[in-house]
């Protein structure tokens, strides 16, 4: 498991906010995901106290990550803006902050998108992703499971959903992986998640 991923759940884990944030083996899906894919813009939805940028940035600086990439996020509750603006050294150089997904410029595209949170504009999401991007969705959100899926038939998009689960001693957490427009190297990903 990755090492960037580890040391950020212990630190986050007990900081104010913490009751939900994703777990170690989450952030290893999500680096490994934009280390695999090469995102270049990444995108999360519900930034919340900062695990997931901090994570990312811990990777690159580790040398996990090794490509330059975009993280955009949205965020309104202030509680949280106010935690991450705290808890991520040099935030402002780092993340692009939106209050909400509305706020994005419609040009911009993404290869990665992490959902961590609801946003109102949940819907609108495949208009910002990118031709093959996929779409991370931290734990059981059953509500954003059901928007992304009906939203992708609704836009005619084939979509390829993988789930990672871990119950293991301290590592326990999940996430599903939505690949859009998937190619063979998705297929062989999904069954070997399997």
């Amino acid at each position: 498991m990755s090492k960037s991923a580890i040391d950020t759940y212990n630190l986050f884990k007990a900081k104010p906010g913490s009751q939900r944030i994703a777990k170690a083996h989450c952030l290893a899906g999500i680096i490994k995901y934009a280390r695999m894919r090469r995102a270049k813009n990444i995108l999360e939805l519900g930034i919340g106290i900062g695990t997931i940028p901090f994570a990312l940035k811990l990777a690159k600086e580790n040398g996990e990550i090794s490509h330059e990439f975009n993280y955009c996020g949205t965020e309104k509750n202030q509680f949280c803006v106010d935690a991450f603006r705290k808890n991520i050294p040099g935030y402002e150089n780092f993340i692009n902050h939106f209050t909400e997904l509305a706020q994005i410029p419609s040009a911009r595209l993404f290869d990665l998108m992490i959902v961590d949170g609801k946003d109102g504009g949940l819907r609108q999401i495949l208009n910002l992703l990118a031709r093959r991007g996929v779409i991370i969705v931290e734990g059981g959100r059953n509500p954003q499971l059901k928007s992304i899926r009906e939203t992708a038939e609704a836009a005619g998009r084939k979509c390829l959903r993988s789930s990672e689960i871990v119950f293991s001693a301290g590592h326990f957490g999940g996430y599903s992986v939505h690949f859009f427009d998937p190619n063979l190297f998705d297929y062989l990903a999904h069954f070997r998640n399997r």
